[in-house]
This record gives structure tokens, sequence and C-alpha cells, in this order.
């Protein structure tokens, strides 16, 4: 959902010569659309940023030349999490949407309350990426986004970590995972999120179960690697959460496989059926019934080639 576009270039060519067999394929938004001194400029990293609607296609434009899958756009002042942003003016997110359509990109949304929902939404946004844990779900925000067909990006995940819970926690006591994160990724899932966000984990339950009810297509997310999440890792967490909420098991495991590859366009994958890609992994149990048996992996294929997957740390002890 954003990173430096060097970055992305060089693992998309890594991919693109077949020699990138230990990672996961990768669609990036690269740099962000973001206001002067707005969120995703506090990294100490050189961004461009966005100086007004006039600008907005150029400035989409910029993005997808530089290699950008799709467009990601930040609405975000900070107030939600105790911080403090400059952030676009509606007329800006707006244009910056149009932009991305007149070009044939998915706009996303970064959000992280429900006014911002509705107002990303409203500027005909294809989706937000985060749930919100303001307040419950409000009626007309649900019903705005399934007349729109839009999507969420959950990130369960960052919810809980940002209201204080480090979501790594239970995953590390997990021998089926923790086994095989490095000391490093062990250290970054113990990790606290800088701040507190206000709010409830169960209004975020409560959107999860409303819009799956109301026929949102709801795509698993983790916000990795923020502190308290690791990439792979994490999404087996996100599965379980989506089941606290309230979806079924087969439904979060949609959320991770199919519904992604279906919003993104990736035609190729995403399912098991003859002539797509053998992207595959090999469980132990029946994750339909326990979606934590993911966990239990017995083997993968990337586009049909067996990974090796050894052991690389002694599980952490459970405190």
């Amino acid at each position: 959902m954003g990173a430096p576009p060097k970055v992305i270039e060089d693992l998309k060519r890594t991919e693109a010569a077949g020699k990138a067999f230990d990672s996961a394929d990768l669609l990036s938004a690269c740099n962000v659309v973001t206001a002067p001194q707005g969120h995703g400029t506090e990294y100490g990293l050189p961004v461009p940023t966005l100086a007004s609607a006039q600008e907005a296609q150029a400035f989409v434009d910029a993005r997808i030349a530089e290699g950008s899958d799709y467009i990601k756009i930040i609405l975000e002042d900070g107030h939600a999490c105790h911080l403090e942003f400059a952030r676009l003016s509606e007329e800006e997110l707006t244009a910056s949407v149009d932009a991305a359509h007149k070009r044939g990109k998915l706009a996303i949304v970064h959000i992280s309350s429900q006014e911002d929902a509705r107002m990303a939404i409203s500027a005909r946004a294809d989706g937000i990426a985060h749930l919100f844990a303001d307040g419950p779900p409000r009626a007309e925000v649900i019903s705005l986004m399934r007349r729109a067909h839009a999507f969420a990006i959950t990130t369960l995940t960052a919810i809980q970590s940002g209201l204080g819970t480090v979501s790594g926690a239970s995953l590390l006591a997990d021998k089926r995972l923790g086994t095989f994160l490095s000391p490093a990724a062990q250290a970054h899932m113990k990790e606290a999120i800088p701040f507190r966000c206000t709010g409830d984990l169960a209004n975020a339950f409560a959107a999860a179960k409303e819009l799956r009810k109301a026929g949102v297509p709801l795509l698993a997310g983790t916000d990795a690697p923020a502190p308290g999440s690791w990439n792979g890792a994490s999404l087996h967490g996100e599965l379980e959460l989506l089941v606290r909420a309230g979806l079924s098991p087969s439904d979060a495991l949609a959320a991770a496989t199919s519904v992604p590859a279906s919003t993104f366009h990736l035609i190729d994958r995403g399912r098991i059926a003859p002539g797509l890609r053998a992207d595959l992994l090999l469980v132990r149990g029946d994750p339909t019934s326990a979606v934590t048996s993911t966990r239990d992996i017995v083997a993968v294929w990337k586009a049909g080639v067996p990974i090796t997957r050894n052991p690389v740390a002694f599980p952490p002890a459970t405190q």
C-alpha cells in the first residue's frame, strides 16, 4: 500500500526473472498521495506531496510512471490516535480519485475514522484501507459502501495493536508459527505501536460483520510490518480476528485469497481451478472449520514450484 519506487522496481525485476521464490509476488502503490506534512511524510524518507487539486492528475500520472499498480490516497489528520497531520481537502481527495480512474487505476483511501470512510466513498474511491474503531458502524455508511460497490481492507491486526494489545504476542506463542520466525521478526512482533488510538475493537468487529452482511467485499490485510506485526505470519492472526468478528472461516479464507484476486483484477490466481497459477498451501486439519489450521503448514507451492520451508528459530517461551 506504499513503498519507495526503487525498492518495488528491484523486487519486480527479481520476480520477472523467476528468482523470487523465497518471497511473495508483489503489487504496490509506490508513493502515496498525501498533503505536505501529511501522513506518510513522517518516516524520514523524501516523498512527493500534493499541493492542490489542480495538480492531482499530474501527480497521479507521476505515480503511475514510477510503477504504481494502483493509487493509494491518504485521508488522515491523526486525531483518532492523538497525532496531528496535515490532510488533503475534499476537493483534493475527489480530484485524486478521479485522476486515478481516468488512467484506469483503482483508488484506495487510507482512513482511520468512520467519517473519513464516508468521505472517501462519497468521493467515489474504490475502497478503504483500514476499518474504523472510533464508533459503532452507522447504517448509512454501510449502505453507502454497498451502493458504491466499494471494498474494505480490514487490518484488524493493526487496529488491535493501535488500541493497546500487541497483535503479534499470541502468534509468537504458537509454535506452528514461532518456529519459522527469525529473531528479528520475533522482536518486531513484540513491539508496541508508539501511540494509543481511541475506540474499541468491538466497533471494528461490528463494522466487518455488517459490511460482510451487506455484501461489501472484505480483504484481509495486516498493515505489516508495522510494530506488532510481520509479513506473512500476521495474516494468520488476521484470519482469526475476522472469525472473531463474525465471519465464517470460509469467508475469512476468501478474504485472503479469491476476494483480493478479484478486487485487484488478478484473473490468474486466488482460487484452485484448472489453468490458474498453482499458488498452493497444504495444511493439516480443516481451516473451513478451524481457521487457525492455516498455521499448521505442510507444504507451499508458488506458481507450481515447491518452496522449501525450514525452521529458523526456536519458538519463543510463553509468558
